[in-house]
């Protein structure tokens, strides 16, 4: 389960990396949600 999640995440990174390059508003508050949840959790 954990490895799935983990492959998961990783390619939700991946697609972050690219919003960064095309799109770097977008990939920011994508970063600021992670951080904030993992805040939380």
């Amino acid at each position: 389960m954990s490895a799935i999640f983990y492959s998961h995440r990783r390619v939700y990174l991946n697609i972050i990396v690219h919003l960064c390059i095309f799109m770097p508003l977008v990939c920011f508050s994508e970063l600021t949600l992670i951080l904030i949840n993992s805040t939380i959790l």
